[in-house]
């Protein structure tokens, strides 16, 4: 279903205006015969640098183990560890040995410094090959945020986030630890497409990580883009930070019984303000929605 729903009914005739309105895209419940989910093409990074000694550590093992129980047969998943260095502890496989998997992460203990965007990037590298439609693709990031070697700015770690949302590999956070760098962390999931959570424990991060997974399982359509085409010389900026694709915005997925929105100014000129009678309606010709549903076919749908 979509929505346009505007800040305001009408346009002041003979001025520039500047006019507001929001975009809402929901999906009705799917019934569970009719539900085929699509499988998870996973990356799970794990930070072993030495600030996440005190069991800070332990606990996003555990939290990583937890993910692992929680896929089946049709997923897939990698496991990627980092400190100054960067691992590929399992890479990218089917989730069907998880004992094997498992095993990946008993290795791990703290040490040396953090090159937490060189381990977000592996894990990317990992998804990269397996993104295309069949799969939901996402890293998971599990990190005190805490990074001091390599890339480090987050305006820029951010950018690429949203860069490889719009190639369709999205990015969630998990921080750890009383002192995570929350800057960075969610920073990297708002402009990755994904979540960002926080926990001291494994136990606090129980509830994030299935709201995460029941999330991923029941999205239905994904490779959401919105595109809009206004009369004359309207023009239109979405105030939401999504990245540009496919000549519109790039929505976040949308799962069944549930919706995401985005929030759109249009600069309307002087010389069109008047005409319509004024009527808001009028300078909005079409939105145009695309996405891909949970059994990998495109769909097109236009709101007039």
């Amino acid at each position: 279903n979509v929505d346009v729903i505007p800040r305001h009914q009408g346009l002041l005739a003979g001025q520039k205006n500047k006019v507001e309105f929001l975009i809402r895209l929901s999906a009705p419940e799917k019934a569970a015969k009719e539900f085929k989910r699509k499988p998870l093409n996973l990356a799970i990074v794990i930070d072993r640098s030495g600030s996440m000694g005190g069991g800070q550590l332990e606990e996003a093992v555990r939290c990583a183990k937890l993910m692992v129980d929680r896929l089946d047969e049709k997923d897939r998943v990698a496991i990627v560890s980092y400190d100054n260095d960067i691992n590929v502890d399992v890479p990218s496989t089917p989730a069907t040995n998880k004992s094997f998997i498992k095993a990946g992460l008993d290795t791990l203990f703290p040490r040396g410094a953090t090159d937490l965007h060189g381990g977000w990037i592996a894990g990317v590298e990992q998804v990269s090959t397996h993104s295309e439609s069949d799969f939901i693709s996402r890293v998971l990031l599990l990190s005190d945020g805490q990074a001091n070697q390599g890339l480090t700015d987050t305006y820029q770690i951010a950018a690429q986030c949203k860069s490889f949302m719009s190639a369709n590999v999205t990015t969630s956070t998990y921080g750890v630890g009383l002192h995570f760098n929350e800057e960075l962390m969610s920073a990297m999931a708002m402009s990755g497409g994904g979540n960002g959570y926080y926990g001291q424990t494994a136990e606090d991060l129980i509830d994030p990580f299935n709201e995460e997974f029941d999330l991923l399982k029941a999205l239905v359509a994904t490779e959401v883009t919105v595109a809009l085409d206004g009369i004359g010389d309207v023009s239109f900026e979405l105030l939401n930070d999504y990245p540009v694709a496919q000549g519109g915005y790039r929505f976040p997925d949308v799962a069944s019984q549930g919706d995401v929105w985005g929030v759109v100014r249009a600069m309307v000129p002087q010389e069109l303000s008047g005409k319509g009678n004024g009527e808001l309606c009028q300078i909005l010709k079409k939105a145009t929605i695309s996405y891909v549903d949970n059994e990998g076919k495109s769909h097109s749908i236009t709101s007039d």
